[in-house]
């Protein structure tokens, strides 16, 4: 149906490759079991759909490992665009009042690491380094090439755009 309206482009929330993080932050639309995340990637891409994902560092499940699960998922998903940002408690939510009762809201006008709140099991300058290295990766897109799967192609070579 998206081909046949002529979507080119499709942004996915897929937040992190972290099945616990995903339950913890009840994304469970990203843990639905009819494939995995990657295989429903190369669906979409194989229809000729060009893929954007959404990325969030800083998940209180996750720790230093996400990171390379993080760069891993890029890769073997063939994504080229994606929007890497560290998780933000905004003021007046559920997620804001929870980690100030926890003790784990930095409260400085200035975060020097780009995010207020204060992680379990990733250090902040880990999560920095990481979020570093993931812009790298988009800066740098060659690395990511890889072929891509064959698939339907919504133009011959004969149409113009």
């Amino acid at each position: 149906m998206m081909v046949d309206a002529n979507t080119r482009v499709i942004f996915i929330g897929i937040e992190t490759p972290n099945e616990a993080a995903l339950r913890e932050t009840r994304k469970l639309q990203n843990l639905r079991k009819s494939a995995t995340m990657l295989e429903k990637v190369h669906t979409i891409q194989r229809a000729g759909i060009d893929v954007w994902r959404g990325t969030i560092l800083g998940l209180a499940s996750c720790d230093v490992p996400i990171l390379d699960a993080q760069r891993a998922f890029i890769k073997q998903a063939w994504i080229v665009n994606d929007m890497v940002t560290m998780l933000a408690a905004v003021p007046r939510t559920p997620l804001h009042a929870r980690l100030l009762k926890e003790g784990r809201q930095d409260r400085a006008d200035n975060q020097p690491y780009g995010t207020n709140v204060v992680r379990l099991h990733l250090s902040r300058e880990a999560q920095h380094e990481g979020n570093q290295s993931l812009h790298h990766l988009r800066r740098h897109p060659l690395q990511l090439i890889k072929p891509m799967p064959c698939g339907r192609r919504r133009h011959s070579a004969s149409s113009s755009d």
